[in-house]
C-alpha cells in the first residue's frame, strides 16, 4: 500500500479514531525501504529495517531447511 496515498485504510485503528497505529507505522516504514525511501522509513517506524533483516534471516533459515530435506529426502 502507498503510505502516500489517501486510500481507505482496513486498519481497526484508525476506524475507531486513533490517528497512528504501530502496525500501520511498520508497514508504511517497509513500504519506505523497498522504494529506498530510508529517511522516511525511519520516520515512520524505527523497527522497519529490523523487521526486514528479521524476516530474511527467517526465509533463509527456511530454504535451508528446504534445500537440505530436497537433497536428503
Amino acid at each position: 500500500m502507498d503510505p502516500h496515498a489517501n486510500l481507505p485504510s482496513l486498519c481497526f485503528w484508525r476506524w475507531i479514531g486513533f490517528e497512528s497505529c504501530p502496525g500501520c507505522g511498520l508497514g508504511h516504514s517497509i513500504s519506505h525501504l523497498f522504494h529506498g525511501q530510508w529517511q522516511e522509513s525511519w520516520e515512520a517506524h524505527k523497527l522497519g529495517a529490523p523487521t526486514i533483516a528479521a524476516l530474511l534471516w527467517r526465509i533463509g533459515q527456511l530454504a535451508k531447511i528446504q534445500i537440505h530435506a530436497f537433497r536428503h529426502g
